[in-house]
């Protein structure tokens, strides 16, 4: 049995052009680990209704010597999207620290972390 919601809003339902940008992009969390992208440099041009966008992890999250004497075996993040704030694209971010024995993990929010790299794609119209 299909779900049947309040209020359903298709934002699809209308979509005439499909914009998409994509790229790699590199900066610093916020404090509740939310990590934004200017679309309307992504898309360049007039202003765009942002749809949806998707992230992944572009680091390497390897073992290095530098992060097994930090007592890590690997960092990776895990990206979540959140409804748009035009002109912005946002994402929840969450590490996931490996232990260098590899027998414990923890995820959290990846609050102010800089240096986080993501491979993104963004909708809009």
């Amino acid at each position: 049995m299909p779900a049947n919601l309040a209020n359903p809003h298709d934002e699809w339902r209308n979509i005439h052009a499909p914009v998409f940008a994509g790229g790699v992009s590199r900066g610093t969390t916020t404090s509740s680990g939310v990590f934004a992208l200017n679309v309307v440099t992504a898309f360049g041009g007039p202003p765009r209704q942002i749809l949806y966008g998707w992230a992944s992890d572009e680091a390497t999250g390897a073992r290095t010597s530098a992060n097994i004497a930090l007592g890590t075996k690997g960092t990776f993040f895990d990206f979540q999207w959140l409804s748009p704030n035009y002109p912005f694209a946002r994402w929840r971010v969450r590490r996931n620290q490996v232990s260098a024995g590899g027998t414990q993990s923890t995820m959290v929010l990846a609050t102010a972390i800089s240096g986080v790299t993501m491979h993104y794609l963004v909708v809009g119209t």
